[in-house]
């Protein structure tokens, strides 16, 4: 059985090399994510998939139902993790990357704070675009600024976006734009998650901050801020 919508919350749920689901075994109890990683005599094997926390509380402490996107964003995030990891990132003429770069791992729950952040979980929102791009991966406002590590994360303009395509896009272009210069005017070296937020948000100086503020308040389970 296979949930285009990505709407249940439990269940076990099996992704494709590219992170299209593929089938799924129903649950009440599990909740789990696994990628083709790999086949032996022509049938796929998986990899399991770390998954974001569940658990979702307010201001207010409400416990809210922010969990459509948990599996997707575990096999999205996972295989960005493992093109970064072998090296199978795209650059620009300018953004340089490779090993050498200090690559970092991104963490599901860095993908869901960034969700809750610019979709609010994958809500149309007033541009009606963030059930299909949850964390404004391809928001066509960007592209004057932002065309060239867009194209490399393999995204073109107005796109027909989809969560997959959202975050796989998304967290390529927040490699390339969190790369340092070094003294030629390239961009080799990995800055560090905070300052690479900032520079893949719209503003203020306080967004990486505050996304990474509700990472930990996501890992933790307490009180994630709107």
């Amino acid at each position: 059985m296979v949930d285009p919508n990505g709407m249940e919350v439990d269940d076990i749920i099996f992704y494709d090399t590219n992170g299209n689901e593929v089938s799924r075994i129903k649950s009440n109890t599990e909740f789990k994510s696994f990628v083709q990683t790999g086949s032996v005599g022509g049938d796929p094997t998986y990899t399991e998939a770390p998954m974001p926390s569940q658990t979702v509380i307010d201001n207010k402490g409400t416990m809210l139902p922010y969990t459509d996107l948990d599996h997707q964003i575990a096999a999205s995030t996972f295989i960005v993790n493992n093109k970064i990891a072998n090296n199978e990132v795209n650059g620009t003429p300018k953004h340089q990357f490779t090993q050498n770069s200090q690559p970092p791992v991104f963490l599901p729950n860095l993908v869901k704070a960034m969700a809750i952040e610019e979709s609010d979980m994958g809500q149309p929102g007033p541009n009606g675009t963030g059930a299909k791009d949850p964390i404004m991966a391809n928001y066509p406002g960007d592209w004057n600024s932002s065309s060239d590590v867009k194209t490399a994360a393999g995204m073109f303009y107005r796109q027909d976006m989809n969560p997959n395509a959202s975050i796989q896009g998304g967290l390529q272009v927040l490699l390339l734009k969190g790369m340092w210069s070094d003294t030629n005017g390239n961009y080799t070296t990995w800055r560090g998650t905070e300052k690479a937020l900032n520079k893949y948000g719209p503003g203020p100086s306080t967004y990486g901050a505050s996304i990474i503020s509700n990472q930990k308040a996501l890992q933790n389970g307490t009180r994630v801020s709107f």
